[in-house]
C-alpha cells in the first residue's frame, strides 16, 4: 500500500479489485477519504467474488469506525472484477 499512497488522494475514487479480508479496501478508503468522517467525496468499489471475503471487510471496516458504508463511500461488491465496466455508470 505504501507505493499508491502517493498516488491516491482525498476525493480519489479507487477500486479494489480483490478485496479478500478487507485490509487493502480499508488502507484505500482512508487514503482517498471514504472513510465516513472526511468531506472529501471518496469512494471506494472493492470486489470479490466469496461471501466470506464481503463479511470479513465489512467486519474490519466496522472496527475501524466505518459503519455507514453508502454514506463513507464505500460500495462492497460480490462479482470478478472482471465485470468492472458494469459498475461504473
Amino acid at each position: 500500500m505504501h507505493i499508491v499512497k502517493d498516488y491516491i488522494s482525498e476525493g480519489d475514487f479507487v477500486v479494489d479489485c480483490t478485496m479478500g479480508n478487507g485490509h487493502d479496501t480499508l488502507s484505500l478508503a482512508m487514503l482517498c477519504g471514504a472513510d465516513g468522517v472526511s468531506v472529501s467525496g471518496g469512494k471506494v468499489l472493492a470486489f470479490d467474488v466469496q461471501d466470506a471475503a464481503l463479511e470479513s471487510t465489512r467486519k474490519l471496516l466496522r472496527e475501524n469506525g466505518i459503519t455507514d458504508l453508502k454514506t463513507a463511500g464505500i460500495r462492497l461488491v460480490k462479482d470478478s472484477h472482471e465485470n468492472l465496466e458494469s459498475y461504473l455508470s
